[in-house]
């Protein structure tokens, strides 16, 4: 597969994700993990071994699965180690990859990659979008987001989805009446030990002199219990670990081979093993008021979406020819892009709404367009007496007479108006004949701002423009 990908952690999922990578025989994996081996990851992090204690993870996973992609003959995969904090990462540094697949298992780091991806994909206007694959696993529990930047939910729209945080204990609870170990292990880590270094033979000590003076039992107070406690350490299960690393890859290929619509991607998957194997998939939707990827009411989607999007990726903005051009002036041109296009025909099919163009003086600079969605209804209206007053005409001049001007509706002049029939399914953009000469030898676009999501018109006479976004100024002698 020829795929540059990018994984952060190289835990007990990471090490299942970088292994299935490297048997789909992707041409580029790179790694990240800060963090060294412990004798506690050996049981599940299956490419580590003993004498690798105290080296830096993505390094030992690299070496090994390098050396066995060689064994292989799978002489095409490149596999690259970084071994520090993603948090430190330059953006461009995320720019080189197709896919960013997450085995992290901390929340920090996964809301600083999704926001990081979503602004790449906003200043670059859709030309630069990384899908980010986030897996992670709780014990017997697990979940797979599917996240495309613009296209479906964010990260930080599920985080009302996260379990609770730790529970915190009050001091004065844990200090003068513990009732349980979990009081004691906590008042000894927080307290007596405060500003140490944890040593599991110590802790122990301390917490079993502590919890035999308030008289709580010390049946379960074992190294390792008490060491999970202090930790605040979820068991992980290497076959969760497989299963979760396993649905996440799957995404990676499905993407891939543009097997996916994304309009109606379930992009959400939790799996339970407490009782058999449970798996859930559905389509977790884009939160309006998100604080990373909101987007304005009207123009709420990308404009790409299915395989049009992946195989836009890395083209160029391509310009669609109208169906037909209802009173045009001759002389004047104004495009629209394929983008725009798009997300009018998903307007229309929504709500059977078209887009109003309107120029007029005032703005920050001169001069502001003015975009507006009205009911297709009324262009229909429109354009039947634009199609009788022709009628009308050409009946009085075969008889030497002169036709008498039809009234039409004050905001909708078509007499005046300049219309645009969209290729798909009636979608259409307006303009009137004032605004048409303004706007000459323009592109309508469709694009992502850090505002949001909108429409835009670029090029031709407009010399300058300001933060609002749609005030400018007109060169002269164009």
């Amino acid at each position: 597969m020829d795929l540059k990908v990018l994984v952060l952690g190289a835990g007990g999922l990471g090490c299942e994700l970088v292994k299935n990578l490297a048997v789909l025989q992707v041409s580029e994996i790179h790694v990240v993990d800060l963090d060294t081996i412990e004798l506690t990851n050996l049981n599940r992090q299956f490419l580590f071994r003993d004498e690798d204690i105290g080296r830096y993870k993505a390094n030992t996973a690299v070496d090994y699965l390098s050396r066995w992609c060689r064994a292989k003959g799978f002489n095409s995969t490149r596999l690259v180690a970084h071994c520090q904090d993603l948090l430190s990462l330059p953006r461009d540094f995320y720019e080189y990859f197709d896919f960013v697949i997450s085995g992290l298992d901390a929340v920090g780091p996964r809301r600083f990659v999704n926001k990081t991806l979503i602004q790449l994909t906003r200043e670059s206007h859709f030309q630069t979008c990384i899908p980010l694959i986030d897996g992670g696993t709780e014990g017997l529990s697990g979940h797979v987001k599917t996240i495309v930047p613009g296209v479906t939910a964010c990260w930080e729209c599920s985080i009302d989805t996260l379990p609770q945080q730790q529970t915190q204990y009050p001091l004065c609870t844990i200090a003068n009446s513990p009732r349980n170990l979990e009081h004691v292990i906590e008042y000894v880590v927080t307290v007596q030990l405060a500003g140490e270094e944890l040593e599991p033979g110590k802790l122990l000590e301390l917490c079993h002199q502590r919890a035999v003076q308030f008289g709580i039992s010390t049946e379960k107070l074992t190294e390792s219990y008490v060491w999970g406690v202090a930790k605040h350490i979820v068991p992980s299960v290497s076959s969760t670990n497989a299963v979760v690393a396993g649905l996440c890859c799957n995404e990676l290929v499905k993407i891939y081979n543009d097997c996916v619509d994304f309009d109606h991607l379930k992009n959400f998957k939790t799996i339970s093993a407490t009782n058999g194997l449970y798996v859930n998939s559905f389509q977790f939707d884009r939160v309006e008021n998100c604080s990373v990827c909101r987007v304005s009411r009207l123009f709420a989607k990308s404009s790409l979406s299915g395989a049009r999007w992946y195989a836009a990726l890395n083209a160029n903005e391509a310009i669609v020819k109208p169906t037909r051009i209802v009173n045009f002036l001759p002389g004047k041109q104004f495009e629209i892009s394929q983008r725009a296009v798009d997300r009018l025909n998903c307007i229309y099919d929504e709500s059977k709404e078209v887009l109003r163009i309107k120029v007029a003086s005032g703005g920050c600079h001169g001069f502001q367009y003015d975009l507006k969605l009205i009911p297709d209804s009324q262009v229909q209206r429109s354009l039947k007496e634009l199609e009788d007053d022709k009628r009308k005409q050409e009946v009085a001049e075969k008889s030497g007479n002169e036709a008498e001007p039809e009234d039409f509706d004050e905001d909708f002049e078509s007499n005046k108006d300049v219309i645009f029939v969209l290729p798909g399914n009636g979608a259409k953009v307006v303009l009137d004949e004032s605004t048409l000469s303004i706007l000459n030898k323009t592109i309508l676009t469709y694009t992502t701002e850090l505002i949001g999501s909108t429409f835009k018109i670029e090029g031709g006479n407009m010399k300058s423009s300001c933060g609002c976004g749609s005030s400018f100024d007109v060169e002269a002698n164009q």
